[in-house]
């Protein structure tokens, strides 16, 4: 059995294990246990265990990614991404993690790079429009208006689009015009309503955090 899960979790090694591998597949089989088990934290800790041995094995990178978004882990998630996108196997959903990653760290060509990568997977290439935009407004390279206002040709993309701008204009400062085209926004009281309520309170916020 353990010369079955080392095959199938860690790279090629001597015939004789390392301790490193011994330990990584030691972290593997408790956090699979504890997944088993639903403890979501706890698996979290020992798959971040185990990949801190084993930092470069794309099987276990891509559990204990899924693992570390179950138990929020953002750290855990952020490096099991970065190991799947090295190796070219990181999914799309995966990539909106270095993104957001990216653009909180403002490392703003890496931003650009991943979204260039997530517009190359399709699957999210609806949402490349409304990041450039934002990634204009952070690096304060570009109109992010008007790379928003560029956006057609995808009705998502579109609808994506109406909601960001007033969101845009606020974090440029334009507070008339922002709340303006944010107010037919939030007749309804659908949850896409409340999130741009709450999104667009943060932004009034941090900018008056800043004057």
């Amino acid at each position: 059995m353990t010369g079955l899960f080392l095959a199938l979790l860690l790279p090629a090694v001597p015939a004789v294990a390392s301790v490193e591998d011994a330990s990584a597949l030691a972290a593997y089989v408790r956090a699979r246990a504890a997944d088993s088990a639903g403890s979501v934290e706890q698996a979290a800790g020992n798959y971040a265990a185990a990949l801190a041995l084993a930092p470069q094995n794309e099987v276990l990178a891509a559990r204990a990614l899924s693992q570390a978004i179950a138990a929020g882990d953002r750290t855990l998630a952020l490096q099991a991404a970065r190991v799947l996108d090295s190796s070219g196997k990181l999914a799309p959903d995966g990539r909106l993690l270095l993104i957001g990653d990216a653009f909180r760290s403002k490392q703003w060509k890496e931003a650009g790079a991943q979204i260039e990568r997530l517009e190359q997977d399709e699957v999210f290439s609806f949402m490349t429009p409304l990041l450039r935009a934002w990634l204009a407004q952070g690096s304060g390279k570009g109109d992010p208006l008007a790379l928003l206002q560029g956006a057609s040709g995808n009705a998502l993309t579109s609808t994506y689009a109406s909601e960001h701008r007033p969101l845009l204009l606020l974090a440029r400062g334009k507070a008339k015009e922002g709340a303006a085209a944010l107010a037919p926004l939030l007749d309804d009281p659908s949850i896409r309503s409340q999130r741009l309520r709450i999104a667009a309170a943060a932004i009034v916020a941090r900018k008056s955090g800043r004057s």
